[in-house]
C-alpha cells in the first residue's frame, strides 16, 4: 500500500506557545482517518500544516512522499475546507461554474472550459448525487446540498486524497448521516483516501476505518472498542465532547 501522508517527529509553536509536539502517524491508500479532539487541540493547525500553508517547527511531513513546500501535484489533494458553506453560499455562480472553478490551473486565465473540463465537472456532479442541479445557483440549493457541492470541488480533479475539516459544519442535522454515507461510499467504491478532522465521533466511527485523537499536542490512534467503550459508558471525555477547534 502507498504511503499517502506520513508525519514523523513533528512540532509546531505559535511564536512561544507549543501547539504540537512529536506527532508521528502514517495514512495509507485507501484509509478512511477520522482526527478529532477537544476544542484549541491543533486540529486545524496539524490541516495547514499538511497543506503547506505554514511550517513545521521540528520533525518532517510528505504527502505523497514530498514535503509539502516542495509538493507540485496538489491537484491529486482534495480540500474542503471547514466553514466552506460561508463563503459559497451567496456567490452568484451555479452549481457546476462552482465546481469548475476548482479546474482552473488545467483551463487557464481568461480562457473557456473544454468539452474535457465539462465532462470533468459533471462526473465530479454525478459521484455526489447532484448531476441535476448543475445549472441550479448554489445560492438556491439547501446547505446539504450545497456541501455536497462543495465535496464534488474537491473531487473533480480526481484527487488521491480527500482532506475535510469539519465538513458538516452548518448541515442539517437530519442529512449529516447521508453525507458520512457518500463519504464512505466514495472511499470504498473509487478507492479515494478519506482523511476527515470532526467532533462527530458518535456518528463517524461506523464509517471510518482508523480514528486518531489529538490532544496536549499528542496524537494517539484509538481502537473502536476503545471509542465504544468511551460511548457506552458517557464519560466526560474529550474525544467524545470535542468541539471544532479554531487551531
Amino acid at each position: 500500500m502507498e504511503n499517502i501522508i506520513e508525519v514523523s517527529d513533528l512540532g509546531f509553536a505559535y511564536n512561544s506557545e507549543s501547539i504540537l509536539k512529536e506527532i508521528n502517524f502514517l495514512i495509507k491508500s485507501g484509509d478512511f482517518v477520522s482526527l478529532t479532539g477537544s476544542n484549541g487541540a491543533g486540529k486545524s493547525t496539524l490541516i495547514k500544516l499538511i497543506l503547506g500553508e505554514l511550517s513545521p517547527k521540528t520533525g518532517t511531513i510528505k504527502v505523497l512522499g514530498a514535503n509539502p513546500k516542495e509538493f507540485k501535484k496538489w491537484y491529486k489533494v482534495g480540500y474542503v475546507p471547514q466553514n466552506g458553506l460561508q463563503s459559497i453560499s451567496t456567490f452568484p455562480a451555479s452549481a457546476e461554474e462552482i465546481v469548475q472553478a476548482n479546474l482552473f490551473s488545467q483551463i487557464g486565465l481568461l480562457r473557456f472550459p473544454k468539452k474535457e473540463h465539462r465532462m470533468k465537472t459533471q462526473k465530479a456532479l454525478e459521484l455526489v448525487g447532484m448531476s441535476k442541479y448543475s445549472r441550479e445557483l448554489i445560492g438556491n440549493l439547501s446547505g446539504g446540498q450545497q456541501q455536497r457541492i462543495l465535496l464534488a470541488r474537491g473531487l473533480v480533479n480526481e484527487p488521491e486524497i480527500l482532506i475535510l475539516d469539519e465538513p458538516t459544519t452548518g448541515v442539517d442535522d437530519s442529512t449529516v448521516e447521508s453525507f458520512y454515507k457518500l463519504i464512505k461510499e466514495l472511499n470504498l467504491k473509487s478507492g479515494i483516501t478519506i482523511f476527515m478532522v470532526t467532533h462527530d465521533i458518535n456518528r463517524t466511527t461506523k464509517y471510518v476505518s482508523r480514528t486518531f485523537c489529538l490532544e496536549k499536542g499528542t496524537i494517539v490512534e484509538l481502537s473502536k472498542d476503545e471509542i465504544l467503550h468511551e460511548l457506552a459508558h458517557k464519560h466526560k471525555h474529550p474525544i467524545i465532547n470535542g468541539k471544532g477547534d479554531e487551531n
